[in-house]
């Protein structure tokens, strides 16, 4: 199971060939678990915001439904799919904006667009230059505490050196 499968887990990023898709974005909580947990979690998740934003009890009673149906449905699609085929299944962004644009609001539409364009500008790039500095001329990974430490910062209290040595023999 995801262990994670939440409504804010799911959002749009580029695939390596560069096309944007719509998928689960998080996967550190994966774990062996039934698969009802990761159901459950998304139904839930999708009541909380029902409430977050102030549909009464039916609406929400209904988006519950219709996310467990979706979920239903492309279980069986995804079972029926040979391996090479699920492999590659995905749902475009594009196909699917042009699908719902026509039923929207012009300014659901327009916030749509400028999130679109805003995912299309994160790349390797843009990750490399925020993630990665110079350091004695050489590229290292920007410390970001608590997060991104450096292995001198985490034992400064023991030989980083000794340490740092032994991690570079054991990753050649």
């Amino acid at each position: 199971l995801c262990g994670d499968a939440h409504l804010s887990n799911f959002g749009a990023f580029m695939a390596p060939d560069r096309r944007l898709v719509f998928s689960l974005n998080d996967f550190d909580e994966t774990l062996p678990g039934p698969f009802e947990w990761d159901v459950k979690r998304l139904v839930a998740s999708f009541a909380v915001a029902g409430r977050d934003r102030g549909f009464d009890d039916p609406v929400r009673r209904k988006i519950a439904l219709e996310v467990g149906r979706a979920y239903r449905e492309a279980m069986r699609g995804f079972a029926q799919m040979r391996n090479l085929d699920l492999w590659y299944a995905r749902v475009d962004v594009e196909e699917l904006f042009e699908r719902m644009a026509r039923e929207l609001s012009p300014k659901v539409v327009k916030r749509a667009e400028k999130n679109i364009a805003k995912t299309r500008a994160k790349d390797s790039i843009r990750a490399f230059d925020k993630l990665v500095g110079r350091v004695d001329g050489e590229l290292r990974i920007v410390g970001d505490p608590p997060l991104i430490v450096g292995i001198r910062d985490l034992f400064s209290a023991f030989d980083a050196e000794a340490i740092e040595t032994s991690v570079r023999d054991i990753l050649r």
